[in-house]
């Protein structure tokens, strides 16, 4: 880049547009991924946590539970 790139304005507003572009593409990829992540964390819960029925027979065998 020379300094003739710095100093038209039109170049640096089109270079200035193309860069809050990408800044925008990079935010969206990372929200899909974050929301990627958290989809698989509670599929990997789900699959630890104790059906009902295990639940409401473990209830019933302890006596402080109502």
């Amino acid at each position: 880049m020379t300094t003739a790139g710095f100093r038209d304005a039109t170049g640096l507003a089109g270079r200035a547009s193309q860069a809050r572009q990408l800044v925008e593409q990079a935010e969206q990829a990372m929200t899909s991924a974050g929301h990627r992540y958290i989809r698989e964390a509670v599929e990997v819960l789900a699959g630890l946590a104790p059906t009902l029925a295990e639940v409401m027979h473990n209830s019933r065998t302890k006596a402080f539970v109502v």
